[in-house]
């Protein structure tokens, strides 16, 4: 049987990114099974439901993966970078099991704010990186992930919930309009 070096690296990049995707979905089943006797609130449930639309956007670019002929380790590295830190950034956000049954998800989105937005920001500098190593340069993707970048930040470091909150809408408004039009095959 032969194995290419893209079969290789695509098993890798699904398997961490199938990972996230578990924790996600099994956080949220926790939320749910919890019933109305807690009280979710909007910020960290936002940032969940966007990581699991990061996991499934970096799913589907497994098939550019698939068209890559040949790799080097560095190169093999370099793209696994992206999926440990949407792992990493997903840890992050969802609550463990005692934060979890205290049901004190606002104070739990504050205490890791600033590791939680500085992973997803090195994230999108990853993707741009990415766009610039395989698509050949910028792409309209690449200026959205630049503003998620300083977006992202801006939240890592802000302390007031009012503007956690103004970010978060707009944050997301963007990351909305970047999946849209990736649905639509613009760009």
């Amino acid at each position: 049987m032969d194995v290419s070096q893209s079969l290789l690296v695509a098993m890798m990049f699904v398997t961490v990114l199938s990972i996230g995707i578990g924790n996600i979905l099994m956080g949220l089943s926790g939320v749910i099974q919890r019933g109305s006797g807690i009280s979710v609130h909007w910020l960290p449930l936002a940032w969940v439901l966007v990581l699991l639309l990061i996991h499934f956007e970096l799913f589907w670019q497994t098939l550019v993966i698939l068209e890559v002929k040949e790799w080097k380790f560095g190169e093999f590295l370099f793209v696994i970078v992206g999926p440990v830190l949407l792992l990493f950034a997903t840890s992050f956000m969802l609550p463990d099991s005692a934060r979890a049954a205290d049901g004190d998800y606002r104070a739990h989105y504050f205490s890791i704010a600033r590791r939680f937005f500085t992973l997803l920001a090195a994230l999108m500098a990853w993707l741009v990186c990415v766009d610039l190593l395989f698509a050949g340069g910028m792409t309209i993707y690449s200026w959205f992930n630049l503003i998620e970048v300083a977006l992202l930040l801006v939240l890592a470091f802000a302390k007031q919930e009012r503007l956690h909150q103004a970010v978060t809408i707009l944050a997301v408004g963007i990351f909305v309009l970047s999946f849209s039009l990736q649905g639509l095959g613009v760009g």
